[in-house]
């Protein structure tokens, strides 16, 4: 059964900008983890990573129905890639409790898609239970 879908597209260049203005930015949406993960790739590619992500953590909050806010903040959210580089969404204990409480459910699966071409990030996410 589907709880919620979002999805989110954004342009590479308008995030790099905003991202170049504060370093504070970077560290208030991405997980220590996602960072570091990020510092590993050349520059072109780190720009494609954190927008993707950032597109990522979009749609996960539309996903939710709540949007980013009091119920759910960018660092409950950290997008990182399995052993095969598919995209996986985790969640903090507390959206993942706010989640479960929400749709009234224990089981609660996500998954997330992200791709990027040239200037443009997308993003797709899906709750099932």
């Amino acid at each position: 059964m589907i709880l919620g879908i979002g999805a989110d597209i954004l342009d590479i260049n308008r995030f790099k900008k905003a991202s170049k203005k504060s370093q504070k930015m970077i560290e208030r949406v991405f997980t220590p983890t996602e960072i570091l993960h990020a510092k590993t790739l050349s520059l072109s590619k780190r720009e494609a990573y954190y927008a993707k992500r950032f597109a990522g953590k979009e749609a996960l909050s539309k996903a939710f129905g709540t949007g980013i806010g009091k119920d759910l903040n960018w660092l409950d959210m950290e997008i990182l890639n399995d052993k095969k580089g598919a995209p996986v969404a985790s969640l903090s204990p507390k959206a993942l409790k706010f989640l479960k409480k929400k749709f009234k459910t224990k089981n609660i699966r996500i998954f997330i898609s992200l791709s990027d071409e040239k200037d443009f990030a997308l993003a797709f996410s899906l709750i099932t239970k």
